[in-house]
Formats: C-alpha cells, sequence, structure tokens
C-alpha cells in the first residue's frame, strides 16, 4: 500500500469515526438524563461533527475515492453496542461522559495523524480541511476537561438526594 493508498484508508476510518460519533452526540444533547451543560455542548459538537465528516469526504474526494460505507455502517453497529452495555448501569452518565472525553482525545490524536501523513506523502490540499476539524475536536476535548469536576459533582449530589431503591 503506497503513502496516498494508507491516507485514503486512514480517511475512511476518520469518516466512519465521524458518523459514529453522530450517534453519541445525538443521544446526548436529547437526553433529558444528561447534565444541562452536556446537552449543550453535545448540541454544538454535533454540528460540528457533522462537518468534520463532510470534510473528511471533501478529502477523500480529493484524494480520488469515495465514503466507506461499509465503515461507517461497521462504527455505528459497535456506537449501538455501546449503547446497551452501558444502558443498565445507574451511573451511565457518568460513563459516557467519561467514554466521550476519551473520545475526543482520540478524534484529536487522529488528525495529527493525518496531518503528519498527508505532509508526509505530499498531500498537502486536504490539510486545511483536517485542521479546522482537528481544532473543533481540540476544544471540545479542552472544555470536557475543564466540566468533568462540575459534572462529577452534580451527579453525586443528585445520586445523594435520590430516594433508596427498595
Amino acid at each position: 500500500m503506497n503513502k496516498r493508498e494508507q491516507i485514503v484508508d486512514w480517511l475512511n476510518d476518520a469518516y466512519a469515526m465521524e458518523r459514529a460519533l453522530q450517534v453519541t452526540l445525538e443521544k446526548q444533547a436529547n437526553s433529558a438524563e444528561a447534565h444541562r451543560a452536556i446537552r449543550e455542548r453535545a448540541a454544538i459538537h454535533l454540528d460540528e461533527t457533522r462537518a468534520h465528516a463532510e470534510r473528511v469526504g471533501e478529502c477523500l474526494e480529493m484524494l480520488g475515492s469515495s465514503r466507506s460505507t461499509i465503515k461507517t455502517a461497521a462504527s455505528q453497529v459497535l456506537e449501538t453496542g455501546k449503547k446497551y452495555m452501558t444502558m443498565f448501569a445507574r451511573d451511565e452518565r457518568v460513563k459516557d461522559y467519561l467514554a466521550a472525553t476519551g473520545a475526543e482525545h482520540f478524534e484529536v490524536a487522529c488528525y495529527k495523524a493525518l496531518i503528519a501523513a498527508a505532509h508526509a506523502a505530499g498531500e498537502e490540499r486536504i490539510i486545511p480541511l483536517l485542521t479546522q476539524n482537528l481544532h473543533e475536536d481540540a476544544a471540545t476535548a479542552r472544555w470536557m476537561d475543564d466540566n468533568i469536576e462540575a459534572v462529577i459533582r452534580d451527579y453525586l449530589n443528585e445520586a445523594a438526594n435520590r430516594p433508596a431503591a427498595a
């Protein structure tokens, strides 16, 4: 596999990652159980994530490829599986928040790697699109880091005020 083919493969992974993340963000943005700040940030990042997938699709088209529906479908199945693993947990909100924080940092690393690969392969024309995605994901990762204490504190306060299960 040459450098360009490798980048196309990684871009397909990134496209699938962005499409799968939309499922999680939609869930968070619309969940009455989610912390208010998380719902608001999820709604903002959902719009950004849709744009990220479009930009990655543009990169693929610039390199003469198309978006991978197979990887997208596989990622959505994995996200659905994650949902069922945490849905019976009493602390699902906390686990979802921690998983989302990890996912944002993973996205940042992926875009850094894609930018490095584009430089190495001489595919400079896709770098501005990837850089925009990187900056938006880095901002969301920072927001999540900055708000973890408040989210956990609020969860614990709410849990302490719930009536004990019979």
